[in-house]
């Protein structure tokens, strides 16, 4: 890990032209201008875990940590700082802490997958590329993400050949031999980067092969809680196998709700103790371990269990995973709704928890094909949501696997990337480095656009990324929606599972408490206060995206990756001043005003054309799993529902 964070000085010294050398502990002088030094937890007991000090000693610097991850991020912080300042003398003495002691990827597998379509698939070989997921790890580390959970139905098969029913794997011995290769080899590399690592499965799924082989079972999504004690057994003995057999794997985790649908809350809870926690208990060495919160019905027994169960210590409690308003994170920061009914308040209340700490699931659902950067929306999150209950964060989709980049007209001149992950660089350093460090400036994100494109114009990109797409929060907050296929913002798709009509618009209610619907605005005589009226939001988006516009359209450069960059952004800011005339047109249909809502709509319609010629430059059509019929998808193919609502106001 320090030799990790060591390169990244050597890399930014050498930007400016200062040549150095990395020095072994065992060969150092004391003389060395940057030193590190792993403390025991009563030399300094302001360090806490992941944490550094750096301190300036005459010419040279002094890092100090009680682990290894926090010596790495201070060196990363010493490399950043010379690379913001261009210099080493001006390296600022600091103590960090991190805010949270969990920051998740959720990273869904391709192999027995929670959902099969072609943009999940096309990831089936890149995902068992260690080359892949060295780069993957490598972005982690930088970004100081230091948990990858790794999400299937029944990964188990993959990883061992369980002792007592050989046949639940497909595999041969040579492959499963290959499987074991490419599972150990992803743990200890996440290891060697601080990053714990953690299999999630589905309760009472079992594999194809055990159904064959076994005669019961359902290895589909929905098995209508389908169990014996033969199952309860495989389940058991497979838990500890795995735990055995792979020393550098965390934890794992378990996901209630799908095959369980049916079951009461008891049902669940008692299945769960006497085969995944019986499991855990019976391998041969502690574990971590993520419960998810409660797909459907109570969520008080999963809490009763998880405070009875003894598997968390003080030091570790268990982490009980929670999907912040659904399967729709960007959208409010406020806690409206969550599965399982209400806000699974049951979770820390009444008394506060004990044994565990909550994780918000940020799920993306929202945003595949552009780029996406709001570092004021994550803060706000963080600290309205950041309360001692809390542990930590999860990022990552359902229905986007970061691997293979699906979405990006192949050899194009804007590519200089090999994953998706690499391209949506932005997303994953402010969501790490926020949740690691909230107080982390917007000058840091400048910095890296301006390591990775020449110009100097990092301080207008993050700002521009910052107006722009709030578009995202603004019109998921302006919906209702549940699942991950209720609402699609980057496309304006809604609950239908289709385009936004303006009779949605004009009958939504928004899920954003501060936000007041159209048919509540009426002729817009009522004083509602504080709340956002829908023209105080029209004007909302039509003053950022326009100011979005006006500084990437100042921007001129020849680097083919920051105008795709660039590119993104007026996507986002067409698409907001598209909604914003297209509330306003709403507004005015509401009111009666014929005339205005032509005049608007027909403004609403010129920026879809806009969003459509600016994307489609670039962005292929490519599978989109909330359409039904599995077809191609791209916002040109809502051009005719935007032309013919353009005629259908004309015809009120």
């Amino acid at each position: 890990m320090e030799i990790f964070g060591a390169a990244k000085i050597v890399n930014a010294l050498q930007k400016i032209k200062i040549t150095s050398q990395l020095v072994d502990k065992a060969s150092a002088t004391g003389k060395e201008q940057v030193q590190v030094k792993i403390l025991n937890k009563n030399e300094d007991a302001e360090i806490k875990k992941e944490g550094y000090r750096i301190r300036k000693a005459g010419n040279s610097f002094k890092i100090s940590a009680i682990d290894e991850s926090g010596a790495m991020y201070g060196l990363m912080d010493i490399a950043e700082q010379i690379e913001m300042q261009k210099k080493l003398k001006s390296i600022e003495e600091k103590l960090v802490n991190p805010r949270f002691g969990f920051r998740a990827i959720k990273y869904n597998l391709p192999w027995h997958s929670y959902r099969e379509n072609e943009s999940l698939q096309a990831n089936d070989e890149l995902s068992k590329d260690l080359n892949m997921w060295r780069d993957f790890l490598d972005m982690m580390a930088e970004n100081r993400l230091n948990a990858l959970t790794l999400w299937g139905l029944h990964p188990f098969p993959y990883m061992i050949k369980a002792k007592n029913f050989p046949k639940a794997t497909p595999f041969t011995d040579a492959e499963l031999a290959e499987w074991k290769t490419f599972w150990t080899a992803l743990f200890r590399m996440a290891k060697e980067r601080g990053i714990e690592t953690y299999i999630l499965n589905w309760n009472i799924i079992v594999s194809k092969s055990f159904v064959e082989n076994y005669g019961e079972g359902n290895s589909g999504l929905w098995a209508d809680g389908k169990t014996s004690p033969q199952i309860e057994q495989y389940t058991r003995e497979s838990v500890t196998q795995v735990i055995n057999e792979y020393p550098d794997l965390t934890g794992l985790g378990i996901t209630l709700g799908e095959a369980m649908q049916k079951w009461e809350g008891e049902q669940m809870t008692d299945w769960i103790e006497k085969t995944i926690f019986a499991g855990v208990k019976a391998a041969n060495r502690k574990t971590k371990f993520i419960y998810r919160a409660a797909l459907s019905g109570g969520h008080q027994p999963h809490r009763d269990l998880i405070d009875r169960s003894g598997l968390d210590t003080p030091e570790n409690p268990m982490i009980v995973e929670l999907k912040f308003n659904w399967s729709h994170g960007h959208s409010t920061t406020t806690l409206v709704k969550a599965h399982g009914k209400g806000t699974g308040k049951e979770y820390w209340t009444n008394p506060a928890p004990t044994h565990h700490k909550m994780a918000w699931m940020i799920r993306n659902e929202d945003f595949f094909r552009l780029r996406w950067g709001e570092p004021d929306f994550i803060r706000e999150h963080i600290k309205v949501n950041g309360q001692d209950y809390v542990g930590g964060y999860f990022i990552g989709s359902e229905c986007l696997i970061p691997a293979k980049d699906i979405y990006h007209k192949p050899n194009h001149p804007h590519i200089n990337w090999k994953y998706e992950f690499e391209k949506q660089w932005l997303y994953y350093q402010q969501w790490g480095r926020l949740l690691y460090d909230p107080t982390t400036s917007d000058a840091v994100f400048a910095n890296s656009f301006d390591q990775r494109f020449t110009g100097n114009t990092g301080s207008q990109m993050v700002e521009a990324y910052k107006l722009s797409t709030r578009t995202t929060q603004r019109i998921a907050q302006s919906f209702d929606f549940t699942w991950d296929h209720s609402f699609y913002t980057e496309g304006f798709i809604g609950k239908k599972r289709t385009f936004i009509t303006l009779d949605e618009v004009i009958n939504s209610k928004p899920i954003e408490p501060n936000f007041v619907s159209i048919k509540d605005y009426g002729d817009g005589s009522q004083n509602f206060g504080i709340k956002v009226n829908p023209l105080q939001l029209a004007a909302a988006l039509e003053t950022d995206n326009q100011q979005a516009l006006n500084i990437v359209n100042s921007i001129s450069t020849s680097d083919g990756t920051l105008k795709c960059e660039i590119e993104d952004v007026k996507a986002w800011a067409y698409l907001g001043l598209y909604f914003a005339e297209k509330i306003r047109t709403a507004v005015a249909l509401n009111q009666n005003k014929k005339s205005d809502a032509i005049t608007y709509i027909i403004e609403a319609q010129k920026y879809w054309r806009k969003l459509v010629s600016i994307t489609d430059a670039h962005i292929q059509p490519s599978h989109l799993a909330i359409i039904e019929d599995n077809s191609h998808w791209h916002w040109k193919i809502f051009q005719d529902e935007v032309d013919a609502e353009v005629d259908w106001v004309k015809n009120q």
